[in-house]
């Protein structure tokens, strides 16, 4: 167990006790707008929220693979319908070769499938160009993913 872990569960009943400095409250309140129904709105958390969880996901998926062999995106540009469309393409030519192997479709069923596609979850205030890197970075690994499943079944 590390120090910070150890120190919370021997403060626990001090934490449930505790009080917030003095003057917190209303450093809190400057940063909220009442909106007119009585609810606290809080624009700069939420517009940081809508930006950093893609970004992080962008660098991640950046970071991790940005040495992929197969540049899966050629000739699409920068547009994200295209991206995705090229994406759905690929996935599909896996699925044709693979239809006869079960474990191999359940493998590439559990890295493509998607309840909500990338593509959807951007907000629509990120320039196409981002969207675009985004993309081609998540569906390139995922297809670079496919291509492995392909060359195991060979």
């Amino acid at each position: 167990m590390d120090n910070l872990e150890q120190y919370i569960r021997e403060q626990a009943s001090a934490f449930d006790t505790a009080t917030p400095p003095a003057g917190a409250e209303g450093r809190f309140l400057e940063r909220a707008e009442v909106l007119p129904d009585g609810r606290l709105h809080f624009h700069a958390t939420v517009r940081a929220l809508r930006w950093a969880i893609p970004a992080a996901a962008a660098i991640l998926v950046a970071v991790i693979f940005a040495s992929r062999p197969t540049d899966w995106f050629r000739g699409v540009g920068q547009d994200p319908a295209a991206i995705y469309a090229r994406y759905l393409a690929q996935v599909e030519d896996s699925w044709q070769e693979l239809a006869a192997d079960e474990a191999a479709a359940d493998l590439l069923r559990n890295l493509t499938e998607e309840s909500i596609p990338l593509i959807d979850q951007l907000p629509d205030e990120l320039p196409d160009a981002e969207k675009a890197a985004i993309l081609e970075d998540y569906y390139g690994a995922l297809l670079d993913g496919a291509q492995k499943i392909r060359q195991n079944i060979k």
